[in-house]
């Protein structure tokens, strides 16, 4: 097995809660309400999806997020930020 293989296995039998972070672009000027305003988009999109998920702001350029089931966290990605 390489690597990804067994990440891929780990992350299927993961069950427990999950969090992490994510990072917003630079350069963009975000006020503290506008991030947490972000945040509360996000928790209701991925509501939608049937994903167990919040968002809440850290900071004028960082989002944290939790989710109750981490093998959920697959479905997720951020690569439009």
């Amino acid at each position: 097995m390489d690597l990804s293989e067994i990440q891929a296995e780990m992350l299927k039998r993961h069950s427990g809660p999950a969090f992490g972070f994510v990072k917003l672009r630079l350069g963009v000027r975000r006020s503290p309400d506008m991030v947490a305003e972000i945040a509360m988009e996000w928790t209701k999109v991925l509501r939608t999806g049937a994903i167990e998920a919040n968002f809440m702001g850290v900071d004028i350029s960082r989002v944290m997020f939790t989710m109750e089931k981490g093998q959920d966290i697959t479905e997720v990605s951020f690569s439009h930020l």
